[in-house]
């Protein structure tokens, strides 16, 4: 019964392949022995081959009780248990007819001891009684015990309790209702005879002799054993190794046993078909006379040997290892010592652990920023902008004095440069995340970052804004002469917006302080490095972001729909070198475009920071650079094309140049940046 579930375990075991180097089973050490070579019942579906080779590749530990103590250890009976053993038998045989229908078990001692042991706890219970008085206040001897009587049953079980003798099984005592005895472990090992060499379920023979291959088929018979067969490259490896080891791979070559099929197939005398065999094959057989040779002091040999009269090799013999329990060490329980008689062999030569194998993954962390090349791309092409910006300016402060430009207001115009010129800068710090950096850095670069935008965009469209105003307020009353709106009308304007952003900015970061945060992406795992590779993305953030910008870019589109409302009212007004309606109009339209493109987008790719980064940088640059170009780079008056012009009745520059102003292309700040 029990061998059967144990069967059924191993089978189910071994279809897992929990066998063999890096297990290491424990059973109970009461089974039968050679349980495992039994053919298995109904309902095992693996054959005695299958549980013979798991059994003999994992060499079970096995823990049961010792049954006799040491032969010449006499025992609380006078007797030792090599005699007690003697006794036994002799008494059986004097009663053979009496007993005929009996089997001695092992387990007999325990019974023997078990007698001894309840003898010498009434013996002390009657010493107890002798003393005790009990509830009734009288007293008791042994013979008035009654399986009712509580009390009188504790005074035998402490006495129980109290036993420690030497018995014939060993030690004996008792914890509770426990016996404590010696603990008997053992291990399947196994054995080979004389000066044969045991490697896992086999033994070897080798043969310092050189003889035909028929010769060394038939010298290993003799011997016990057969011819050297492997049916595994792990066989072939550990006899090499074996080889290695007693220095036998001198250029030596030894016969291996095989056969040819009918079919024309070659297989291995233990069975194995060739096919499996194809690291161990040294040279393919060409008829019966041919036969292949190891080399194991080289790689596998390819030639092929004829077989006759004189051909002679080294050869190895080999044989099952007959595999036994065997006692490796006693573990006595009331002293808590183990007593060592040989050590464990551990299935391919080391320990297993006792434990689920705990694999400890490195976390490295990969900042998932913007690459440093589309940084560099990014910031060049700002740089272009802002000498552009710059050339600009200088032209326009050099200029100033002349009639044209001086009415298109060039202080004004001196404020959109200064605008554009945030802006480019805000582009590349934008990009400049740098991981390493201190943290209160970074925060830093994050609050210029967003002051630079935010105030670039109010001086550029702002200025663009108060020339249209002008134009329209000069306009809707019909009669300029009566309307003096100088620049500094204009100046306090941008002035009120810029008060407006630099409240908003500072009540922001006055109550919600920007913070550095680190968002960590979705970790990948590296099995064969044992890594977890996990990206982050790091930008600034603050408590109510959603509100503040909601705000500023509800300030900020008013602007944008009063300008464009503007634009719409003096499209047609023409006024010298004031009216700048159409270009301010498809600057807004623009604006307006790509501003929502770009918040959706900035949206969609927080957790990507480098399109994000591409996207906005590119229509940043892009916009800025437009608004630039239209209004400060002159046209000339007689290219094909479309004519952008300032508008009627104005003298034209020198050189027949004509100049005209516009808006600032421009994309809303996104103050969340990743």
């Amino acid at each position: 019964m029990y061998e059967w579930n144990i069967r059924r375990v191993i089978c189910e075991a071994f279809k897992l392949g929990m066998y063999g180097e890096g297990y290491m089973w424990l059973i109970p050490g009461w089974y039968n022995k050679d349980w495992y070579k039994e053919e298995p019942d109904s309902g095992i579906d693996c054959t005695v081959g299958e549980i013979s080779l798991f059994i003999e590749s994992t060499m079970y530990i096995s823990t049961q009780e010792r049954l006799l103590g040491k032969e010449d250890t006499v025992t609380v009976a006078g007797i030792t248990p090599a005699e007690y053993t003697s006794q036994l038998w002799e008494h059986f045989s004097l009663r053979e007819d009496e007993f005929q229908n009996y089997t001695m078990i092992p387990q007999a001692s325990y019974g023997y001891d078990a007698i001894w042991a309840v003898a010498l706890a009434l013996n002390r219970s009657v010493e107890v009684l002798k003393a005790k008085v009990f509830s009734n206040g009288q007293q008791r001897r042994l013979e008035q015990f009654s399986h009712g009587d509580d009390e009188m049953f504790d005074v035998i079980f402490d006495a129980l309790g109290s036993v420690d003798f030497e018995g014939v099984s060993g030690p004996v005592s008792f914890s509770g209702s426990d016996r404590i005895g010696v603990m008997k472990i053992e291990q399947l090992q196994g054995g080979c005879p004389g000066d044969w060499t045991h490697r896992g379920r086999y033994c070897y023979l080798f043969l310092s002799s050189e003889l035909t291959w028929d010769e060394a088929v038939s010298s290993c018979s003799d011997l016990g054993g057969f011819l050297l067969s492997i049916s595994s490259e792990e066989e072939s490896l550990s006899l090499k190794e074996l080889i290695t080891e007693q220095d036998l791979g001198d250029g030596k070559r030894w016969w291996i046993s095989l056969r040819r099929l009918p079919s024309g197939d070659l297989r291995w005398s233990d069975g194995l078909e060739e096919s499996v065999m194809w690291y161990l094959q040294t040279g393919r057989p060409i008829d019966a006379a041919r036969w292949p040779l190891l080399h194991p002091g080289l790689e596998c040999e390819r030639s092929v040997f004829r077989l006759h009269a004189a051909r002679k090799a080294f050869f190895i013999c080999k044989q099952f290892a007959e595999f036994l329990e065997v006692t490796v060490a006693e573990h006595d329980l009331a002293k808590d010592e183990i007593e060592w008689f040989s050590d464990i062999i551990w299935p391919g030569g080391a320990v297993p652990l006792d434990h689920t194998p705990q694999v400890i993954f490195t976390t490295v962390e990969i900042y998932e920023g913007v690459p440093f090349f589309v940084y560099i791309i990014s910031c060049c092409l700002a740089g272009l902008g802002m000498i552009l910006a710059v050339v600009c300016l200088v032209f326009n402060i050099y200029h100033r004095n002349q009639r044209f430009i001086k009415l298109s207001s060039p202080n004004l115009n001196s404020l959109i440069i200064f605008g554009c010129i945030m802006i480019y800068a805000s582009t590349c710090l934008v990009g400049w995340e740098d991981p390493s950096i201190n943290q209160a850095i970074f925060l830093k670069f994050c609050q210029i970052r967003v002051w630079f935008f935010s105030v670039g965009f109010v001086l550029s469209f702002g200025s663009m804004f108060s020339k249209t105003w002008r134009v329209h307020k000069v306009a809707a009353l019909k009669n300029p002469k009566r309307v003096i709106i100088t620049d500094r009308h204009l100046f306090l304007m941008v002035g009120v917006l810029l008060l407006i952003d630099v409240s908003l900015l500072s009540g922001w970061f006055i109550f919600n302080p920007m913070r550095v945060v680190k968002e960590y992406l979705h970790s990948e795992e590296d099995s064969e490095n044992l890594l977890i590779l996990t990206p982050y993305i790091q930008y600034c953030t603050t408590d109510n972001s959603l509100i503040w910008q909601c705000t500023l870019y509800g300030y900020k589109a008013l602007l944008l729909i009063f300008g464009v409302f503007l634009a719409w009212e003096t499209r047609k007004v023409t006024i010298p070198a004031l009216n700048d309606s159409k270009l301010i109009g498809l600057c807004v339209y623009n604006v307006v475009l790509l501003s929502a493109i770009g918040v959706g987008v900035n949206l969609a790719l927080t957790t990507d920071p480098s399109p994000s980064f591409i996207f906005t940088s590119a229509i940043q640059i892009f916009c800025t650079s437009v608004t630039l170009i239209i209004i400060f780079i002159p046209k000339d008056a007689s290219s094909g094309g479309v004519s952008i012009q300032s508008g009627g009745g104005c003298p034209p520059p020198p050189d027949g140049l004509k100049w005209t102003a516009g808006a600032l292309f421009s994309l809303l700040p996104h103050f969340t940046y990743s």
